[in-house]
């Protein structure tokens, strides 16, 4: 941010940027200071009429997009196409519902597993997996994600 005149000589003297100085102004003073980088191209700047001692400046900027782009690779279900009743169905013919009993002599860690195989295999078969990808998150949203819990990659 410039907030004094040296941050904005120091600004102007740096080698990356070009400044253009206006004066759109009929008492001669400098109302608009644009400063840009030196890759990007000013095309069709127009000065327009005197109205009072003011003029209006238009102009366009050319620039180059980023070559570098953030790029990661996610995987995600595909949830829109489940069908509620299929999935029920076969939810209530999987190990997990038919036989209770069967379940009763078994560890909270046999549970544990026995839930998330057949669940994942549920979920295999009605939203398969997709990869996509997508810009990647900054740093601190991940940093925050991480703190609320949301760490796996997984679908």
């Amino acid at each position: 941010m410039i907030s004094t005149p040296h941050d904005l000589t120091s600004c102007c003297s740096r080698p990356d940027t070009f400044n253009t100085c206006l004066s759109p102004h009929s008492a001669g003073h400098t109302l608009d200071l644009v400063i840009i980088k030196s890759d990007v191209v000013v095309t069709n700047l127009y000065v327009g009429t005197m109205i009072s001692d003011h003029a209006l400046i238009s102009f366009k900027l050319r620039m180059m997009r980023s070559v570098e782009v953030n790029v990661q690779t996610v995987t995600s279900r595909a949830w829109r196409r489940l069908s509620r009743d299929a999935f029920a169905s076969d939810l209530a013919a999987s190990r997990l519902c038919s036989d209770l009993n069967a379940l009763k002599d078994m560890s909270v860690d046999d549970l544990a597993k026995l839930y998330r195989d057949v669940m994942t295999n549920l979920f295999d078969r009605h939203a398969d997996c997709r990869a996509g990808r997508r810009r990647a998150e900054t740093e601190e949203i991940q940093k925050t994600a991480a703190t609320i819990g949301g760490s796996g990659s997984r679908c």
